[in-house]
């Protein structure tokens, strides 16, 4: 053996890498367990941003952003039609889907 060094040095290349391996566990674990339900809640927000009565049509489509209603008549309830302007705002008069 004329290369003594390279033979020492494997043991620590592999311990190095071992640590390497466990430390990157370690922070997916962390990112999953912590980092992943702020995204969770933050999806949540966002989902629901664009859609006060939770009827599945975002406010900017919706002709009645307060009342739970179809696509098909424009997010307002079937046995009503559609008004000309929408409401400025819908918080004393929220009918909220289920």
């Amino acid at each position: 053996m004329k290369n003594k060094k390279g033979v020492e040095m494997v043991p620590a290349i592999i311990i190095t890498f071992i640590i390497v391996l466990v430390v990157l566990v370690v922070m997916v674990f962390i990112f999953r367990t912590y980092i992943g339900k702020e995204t969770d809640v933050l999806q949540e927000q966002l989902d629901s941003f664009g859609d006060e009565d939770k009827d599945g049509i975002r406010n900017f489509l919706d002709k009645c952003p307060c009342d739970c209603g179809v696509n098909e008549n424009d997010g307002c309830p079937e046995a009503t039609t559609p008004p000309k302007t929408k409401p400025d705002s819908c918080k004393n008069n929220l009918n909220v889907c289920k």
